[in-house]
């Protein structure tokens, strides 16, 4: 029995291989036809949403080309699009998951953390995001709070605090958001930073609570 089994698993991955090698021949073509050709790029975005809505196997490529455009963004450093959440414009890193879901799909991040500030949040109020990572949230929030409000940012991870300062910028809200270069915890003192360059958001000081703990 356990050989038939696995005979066939072998088969299924037989019969699935050509299909993966064209999913990704597909993607990597049309990253590169959006990557040479910018004015692409809205064309790509609504045929994708399109697949997606129509099936599974549309929406899987779809998301296989995000991420060899995204992967192509990264390196030529061009990863920053307009978008607008709940009404608000915003510059975001469609590169990260914080810009990749408005910009690819129209949806937010983290939908009902983006509804709570929207909602919940007015003008001169004062917001505090712990683990402000790229600074999605406290950007979203600086711009509902207006000028008369207040943003703390806090994020420990040295090249996140730096892509944190960077989006502040780029949607004019330093003025409103103070980022820390700190970790939170329960009292004071040194602690050690675990971290994971290739998902710096699940950076943590307990690595044994985190979903990435496998990989630290």
């Amino acid at each position: 029995r356990a050989d038939a089994a696995a005979g066939d698993a072998a088969v299924t991955r037989l019969v699935k291989a050509p299909f993966r090698w064209l999913r990704a021949v597909l993607a990597e073509t049309s990253a590169a036809a959006v990557e040479r050709w910018p004015a692409l790029e809205p064309r790509f975005i609504a045929a994708g949403r399109a697949m997606a809505r129509r099936s599974r196997g549309g929406g899987g490529l779809y998301w296989f080309a995000q991420d060899a455009l995204m992967k192509r963004l990264r390196w030529s450093g061009n990863r920053y699009r307009e978008v607008r959440i709940k009404g608000v414009r915003m510059i975001v890193d469609i590169t990260d998951g914080t810009g990749r879901h408005p910009y690819f799909y129209a949806t937010p991040y983290e939908k009902a953390v983006t509804d709570a500030i929207v909602t919940a949040l007015k003008r001169g109020d004062v917001f505090i995001d712990v683990g402000a990572h790229l600074g999605y949230f406290s950007t979203l929030a600086a711009h509902v709070v207006g000028p008369a409000g207040r943003v703390i940012a806090v994020e420990p991870h040295a090249d996140s605090h730096l892509a944190l300062n960077a989006m502040l910028e780029r949607n004019h809200v330093t003025a409103i958001v103070e980022t820390v270069s700190l970790a939170l915890a329960e009292s004071a003192g040194d602690v050690v930073l675990h971290t994971n360059d290739e998902h710096p958001s699940h950076s943590t000081i307990e690595p044994k609570y985190s979903r990435m703990r496998t990989a630290m």
